[in-house]
């Protein structure tokens, strides 16, 4: 417990503050995941109550490559760098707590996502990554006929070249 508050408490935030933030967000408060970083996406959720020390271990699933079913109710998980563990959680315990993750996960990018578009329409400032790559028209070709095109029809002139009041892109 003390590592996952502390990480909460390095991203800006308490694991308290991140608890109500999953509560308000997705409703469930009874092993609830936690979102640790928000830029990064770090997600963590306990496999038992987080009251029962001894036994409560917290799974980050961007580090879980896959899982399944293992004898007498229990779940085995194979991660990225090849590490295994069987752990004492029914397999569809497991797959309901990475279900709530991966919820809150899709709630916070849906939430991320409002605020971006709300900015742009306030601001309007297009972010870099939805400004096009090339910022004159290069390719200003007529597919057919293979003249040189303009591409604003207000500001055409006789040869088909750019004046110093036509738009650029």
């Amino acid at each position: 417990m003390k590592l996952i508050s502390d990480g909460c408490k390095f991203f800006g935030s308490s694991l308290e503050g991140r608890k109500t933030a999953t509560k308000h967000l997705i409703g469930f408060t009874h092993k609830a995941p936690i979102m640790i970083d928000s830029l990064s996406y770090i997600f963590t959720f306990p496999t038992t109550s987080p009251k029962r020390k001894n036994d409560c271990i917290w799974v980050f699933p961007q580090h879980l490559s896959r899982y399944h079913k293992a004898p007498h109710s229990r779940t085995h998980l194979i991660f990225h760098n090849g590490f295994e563990i069987t752990l004492d959680i029914s397999f569809d315990s497991f797959s309901n707590q990475l279900a709530r993750t991966s919820l809150l996960h899709m709630k916070l990018l849906g939430n991320f996502d409002k605020a971006k578009r709300k900015n742009l329409y306030l601001t309007g400032n297009t972010p870099p990554s939805l400004r096009a790559a090339e910022s004159t028209p290069h390719y200003n070709y007529d597919q057919n006929n293979n003249i040189p095109m303009n591409h604003s029809l207000l500001n055409r002139t006789r040869d088909d070249t750019f004046t110093d009041d036509t738009p650029k892109l």
